[in-house]
């Protein structure tokens, strides 16, 4: 190799160099310009604001109530299905002490009360020997949870309230030993306070005429 052809290698070799730095040059630039214009436009977007939309204001015509008294009087026969009422709590926590215990065949386990409303109970399904844990509105055999107060629920079954309490099973028992205690007594056995006796009849001994004339003749 000349001196002249490595002095054309050399030069060429440099010029591709500088192509390539220019290259490099040209794309960081680039990407500079791009970044600097999206951040300015990402300064200028303006904030959200919240706007609470304003309800339609109602016209100032009054409520016509005769549709309402229409409805009421049902002149037209209409059956008009209306969902029955639920009671309130405090309706059925003042006649709690008159429910009947409940016939289903549960065990109550515990129960946990919380202010917050959010009380829950274990119940024991006997017949599948399963706890649940249940709250109110909650279901369990069929029957709906409607309140859960401390060692008691009151359950619904069948549109009857009826109550479950701790220890249900000594209850029955108990309930049952008496009635096998308890006499059965008759009505010719017990006498009746309020039935009228007849009245007695009271009969003088007989005298014969025999025993007439000797008490006769000892007063002579």
């Amino acid at each position: 190799m000349t001196v002249f052809q490595s002095a054309l290698m050399y030069r060429n070799l440099r010029l591709l160099f500088y192509l390539l730095l220019l290259t490099a040059a040209a794309y960081l630039g680039s990407n500079l310009l791009i970044f600097y214009t999206e951040l300015k436009l990402v300064n200028h977007v303006p904030r959200l604001v919240d706007q609470t939309v304003a309800p339609p204001a109602k016209n100032g015509s009054p409520e016509r109530k005769d549709y309402k008294i229409l409805m009421e009087r049902n002149l037209f026969g209409i059956r008009l299905d209306s969902a029955p009422v639920a009671p309130k709590k405090s309706d059925l926590l003042g006649n709690i002490d008159k429910l009947a215990l409940t016939t289903l065949n549960c065990t109550l386990v515990g129960t946990v009360i919380q202010e917050n409303g959010q009380s829950w109970a274990i119940i024991r399904d006997n017949q599948t020997s399963r706890d649940e844990k249940v709250s109110t509105g909650g279901t369990i055999s069929g029957a709906k949870v409607m309140a859960i107060l401390r060692n008691r629920v009151v359950l619904n079954s069948g549109g009857k309230d009826e109550l479950l309490v701790m220890g249900i099973e000594r209850i029955r028992a108990g309930k049952d030993t008496q009635g096998r205690k308890k006499p059965h007594s008759s009505a010719s056995d017990t006498p009746d306070k309020g039935a009228v006796r007849p009245p007695e009849v009271l009969t003088a001994p007989l005298t014969t005429p025999e025993k007439k004339s000797r008490t006769l003749s000892s007063e002579d």
